[in-house]
């Protein structure tokens, strides 16, 4: 700052006189203007940065990874307690017993050699049922007509543990069945008497085969887990479909090859 003169004749580098306190001239002249600083500059504050959002490509494509994963997880699961289950059955089964063999429908294609009904010598049954003088015998189910049929005679009862024995002209290599369950005359009838749901075969060998039947008319076709040779077989029903009027179990055909 250089030096000034006040009016009193001292000379000054301040901004009042040191001698007599004058202000220097030139803040004289504008004695209420505020002194202004500099204006301060703003500091450069860095802008935010957001992380870039995911595409919704990649969201599907985590999505499909995840949805296959649990499909892997519960088709395992599944599969592991269905095998189980299997082992168990097989387990539990009687010696001398096969699992019960699910019947195939009567459209299946496989090729079968039937053994002929003069290859069955007679048929023996546990109790016939007697209608009006109309015997329902077991040989009624080896007569080569669907509408007629056995039918067991057990008072007031759906006739389990109702058996019919098929004996043969000498040895015969039987490896399973056709069967014609319940009263197949109509579909009336059918349904009004009972039809078995699951009969066992016991062999003369000692085999012996569990099998379930389904509740429909017409032929179902069952595979032995094993070849019989026999001279006879017995058909025993151990459970049945109850019939909507009527107590008697019918079966009205059966064929063995």
């Amino acid at each position: 700052m250089n030096n000034w003169i006040c009016s009193c004749g001292h000379e000054n580098s301040g901004r009042f006189c040191g001698k007599c306190g004058k202000p220097r001239p030139q803040m004289a002249a504008m004695p209420n203007q505020p002194m202004q600083s500099p204006p301060m500059a703003k500091p450069p504050y860095p802008q935010p940065q957001y992380a870039p959002q995911a595409s919704s490509g990649n969201n599907n494509a985590i999505l499909i990874v995840v949805i296959i994963g649990l499909v892997i997880v519960v088709a395992g699961i599944i599969f592991y307690f269905f095998y189980n289950f299997d082992s168990d059955q097989k387990a539990a089964a009687p010696a001398g017993s096969s699992p019960t063999q699910t019947v195939g429908s009567s459209t299946a294609t496989t090729a079968i050699t039937p053994i002929a009904m003069s290859d069955i010598s007679s048929v023996t049954a546990s109790s016939e049922d007697n209608e009006n003088g109309y015997v329902h015998s077991g040989s009624l189910t080896i007569d080569g007509n669907t509408s007629t049929c056995w039918s067991e005679s057990v008072p007031n009862n759906v006739g389990l543990g109702s058996y019919l024995i098929y004996n043969f002209n000498g040895t015969k290599k039987v490896s399973g069945m056709q069967i014609w369950t319940g009263h197949q005359k109509s579909t009336d009838l059918f349904y009004k008497n009972a039809r078995p749901s699951e009969i066992q075969l016991h062999g003369s060998d000692g085999s012996i085969e569990n099998v379930h039947l389904n509740d429909n008319m017409g032929m179902q076709s069952v595979n032995f887990s094993k070849p019989m040779e026999v001279n006879n077989i017995k058909l025993i029903v151990t459970n049945v479909y109850y019939g909507n009027k009527y107590t008697d179990t019918c079966i009205a055909e059966v064929k063995f090859f």
